[in-house]
């Protein structure tokens, strides 16, 4: 259960911005974003992750008492910079994450020539013209939950100077993210994995509760 799939949206990284903080759950994984990182800090990271999953495959009788566990800002941005390796994306480096209250903005570059030529797929016309280069890439969404379900919204994409929503984000999101991530819920609720009932975003960190 440690397979990370921290949505990289947008080429791999744009829903990230909310949506990370539901995959990294799932199985184990994120890192910091404004501020330092360090491999200690990683180590933290990793630890609370593996409780979790230690908790949710524990026997009934192990669950009697909830579990609450807080991800820092410098925890999640660590993880991605020390642990993630090889499981990033090609074409997608400096990621890092900037965590508000109920929302996340998650910001990398990405090498879109890279990330078109791993890709199976035609690329749309507009898309290729758009994508090109190494660029920054800068995404923001919403995130809510409750009941062991939650959803996520994403509000914004920036690729350098150029501001996407509405239909050229759909088109975006539909043509790079579901295609390497299907279970990518986007406007949609999605079950938390592992037992969570909830998971709370406030400022520079993540709350997950667990049952």
């Amino acid at each position: 259960m440690k397979r990370i799939v921290a949505t990289m949206v947008i080429v791999a990284i744009v829903a990230i911005g909310a949506a990370a903080l539901w995959w990294f759950t799932r199985s184990a994984n994120p890192a910091t974003a404004s501020g330092a990182v360090s491999e200690a800090a990683a180590g933290r990271m990793q630890q609370k992750l593996d409780a979790i999953v230690a908790h949710a495959a524990g026997p009934p009788k192990a669950k009697v008492q909830p579990l609450t566990t807080t991800l820092s800002e410098e925890e999640l941005n660590s993880y991605f910079q020390y642990r993630m390796g090889a499981k990033i994306p090609r074409g997608v480096s400096q990621i890092r994450f900037q965590l508000h209250a109920g929302r996340v903005t998650g910001d990398a570059m990405v090498d879109f020539d890279e990330v078109k030529a791993s890709s199976n797929r035609p690329i749309h016309p507009l898309l290729d013209a758009l994508l090109a280069g190494k660029r920054p890439v800068s995404g923001t969404g919403s995130f809510t939950s409750s009941n062991g379900s939650g959803v996520l919204h994403l509000e914004q994409v920036a690729i350098g100077n150029l501001s996407l929503s509405g239909a050229l984000l759909d088109l975006l999101v539909r043509r790079f993210v579901l295609p390497r991530y299907p279970k990518a819920a986007i406007d949609r609720p999605f079950p938390l994995p592992a037992g969570i009932d909830r998971l709370v975003i406030e400022e520079g960190r993540a709350i997950i509760y667990q049952k």
